[in-house]
């Protein structure tokens, strides 16, 4: 019974995964921006794009300081998705910070509009101007205040704030022990800087859940091994953990609300003292975790292995519950393209019928590559097809039961 299961498994799941493919949707955007670019001290190049919608132009007018004026007259362009107007205006030596830029006539509208104002000295300010919020101040420049107020304590406060970062910590030094401070600091400081780094850059993009989650994930994974004799390889692993962690942590700081207008170097400057305040808050919060196995060495050894159990208990329980979040709101959950899903089940069928077995290597020879691609925004044309059609000669392999060379795997 069971082989001809397994017969029917072979023979029917392929032909049903060769039915998955991309589906192909488009969506009907109204794109709508006022975007000022300096072309000299002083003269701003305006560009202002309305959306026409169902054959009706929104009514709406951009809105500057008293003390600019029109330098050029308006070149319109109309189409039937567009109104696109082209001019420059000129505000003479005053500066823009501190004043207001919007748009008057959104009101009644459900139109949002994105405002990019560049300046000669290299700062790009941004907003989304909405019919409740149809102007947008432009800030001062930063001072050394600023960056303490913006960077430092943010940062620090952020960390001890991170409750499954806690929780991951102070399990640590309890299982652990006297682990080396100095290098559980580097390690977790070092992760959020890099993080925040990551998540500036636009190089790292985490949802906000994966910061206390994954924290208590690893904080359940790092209790597994409390009581195994592999003392010394359980505590690399969880320090492995920690450093990522804190990665995932810093790349949430300052998600929303970071002020614009910053240059290149004041953006530096801005992650130093951003740094600074992720190492006083790991500070302070290593030294409550070791403080805490401190006061716990004082106490019987019985009583210390039950409450690293009952910890350990309170951790994975929060886990879960938090885990619980995904099944109340699917929407939470990643997506995950259908190719992907596809791909893994032809390689689960590949490990359990074909001889021929895939290195790991392959894999990650094809991974790494992947991401190169994918930061530098180069893209292989048709690989949805390509990678269906690879797809799709692995499951005929596996259908009828034939063995490729190893050169074509």
């Amino acid at each position: 019974m069971n082989n001809r299961i397994m017969y029917w498994l072979r023979r029917g799941l392929p032909i049903l995964l060769l039915l998955i493919g991309p589906k192909l949707q488009a969506d009907i955007v109204y794109p709508a921006r006022l975007q000022l670019t300096e072309t000299a001290p002083g003269v701003y190049e305006v560009f202002f794009v309305l959306p026409v919608i169902q054959g009706k132009i929104l009514r709406a007018q951009a809105v500057f300081p008293e003390f600019c004026s029109s330098y050029s007259e308006p070149v319109t362009e109309v189409d039937s998705y567009q109104k696109k107007m082209r001019w420059q205006i000129s505000c003479g030596e005053n500066t823009l910070a501190g004043q207001q830029i919007g748009i008057d006539g959104l009101l009644g509208s459900q139109v949002d509009i994105m405002l990019e104002i560049n300046t000669l000295d290299g700062r790009i300010y941004g907003s989304t101007l909405s019919p409740a919020r149809a102007y947008y101040t432009i800030p001062e420049p930063p001072a050394f205040k600023d960056y303490v107020q913006i960077g430092t304590f943010p940062a620090g406060r952020f960390v001890l704030l991170q409750w499954g970062l806690a929780v991951l910590v102070l399990l640590y030094f309890l299982i652990f022990r006297n682990p080396d401070f100095r290098l559980l600091l580097i390690t977790l400081s070092g992760g959020l800087a890099l993080g925040f780094f990551l998540d500036h850059n636009e190089w790292l993009l985490v949802p906000s859940w994966a910061a206390t989650l994954l924290p208590l994930g690893a904080a359940a994974v790092i209790s597994l091994g409390a009581f195994v004799k592999k003392h010394t390889q359980n505590q690399a692993i969880g320090k492995t953990l920690i450093g990522i962690c804190g990665v995932l942590a810093g790349a949430g700081f300052m998600e929303e609300g970071t002020p614009g207008g910053y240059t290149s170097a004041e953006s530096g400057i801005l992650l130093g003292f951003a740094c600074l305040g992720f190492l006083l808050g790991t500070w302070i919060l290593i030294s409550i975790g070791r403080q805490t196995s401190r006061v716990l060495d004082l106490c019987p050894d019985s009583f210390r292995r039950t409450f690293i159990l009952l910890f350990s208990g309170l951790a994975l329980g929060a886990f879960l519950w938090q885990m619980s979040l995904f099944w109340v709101v699917p929407s939470m959950l990643p997506a995950i393209p259908l190719l992907l899903h596809s791909y893994i089940l032809i390689l689960v069928f590949w490990t359990f019928y074909s001889k021929v077995k895939m290195p790991d290597w392959v894999v990650w020879a094809g991974l790494i590559p992947g991401f190169v691609l994918g930061f530098s925004g180069l893209d292989i044309p048709y690989s949805p097809a390509i990678i269906l059609s690879l797809q799709g000669a692995l499951l005929l392999f596996i259908f009828f039961g034939k063995n490729p060379s190893k050169f074509w795997v």
